[in-house]
């Protein structure tokens, strides 16, 4: 497992830590459920630049009615 220094969660802050010019040599990834049992799980890998269109484009993709950014403590579950 990598730790990950809080201090650098924030994409501006890493970026100026490993002296990036901006965000457009950065991603994140965010893991998403399913709001209803069985609870599936998705990661979004995602451009520092590019907002996560959650609602309607990750939605449609997997298939769910609803959908919710995974807690931290789930997200720790699933990437262990």
């Amino acid at each position: 497992m990598v730790r990950i220094d809080p201090a650098y969660a924030d994409t501006a802050r890493f970026c100026e830590a490993l002296r990036l010019p901006d965000g457009r040599q950065s991603a994140n990834t965010i893991i998403v459920g399913s709001k209803k049992e069985p609870r599936q799980y998705a990661p979004c890998v995602v451009k520092a630049t590019t907002r996560l269109d959650v609602n309607h484009a990750v939605r449609k993709l997997m298939g769910v009615p609803r959908l919710s950014f995974a807690t931290a403590e789930e997200t720790m579950a699933i990437t262990a």
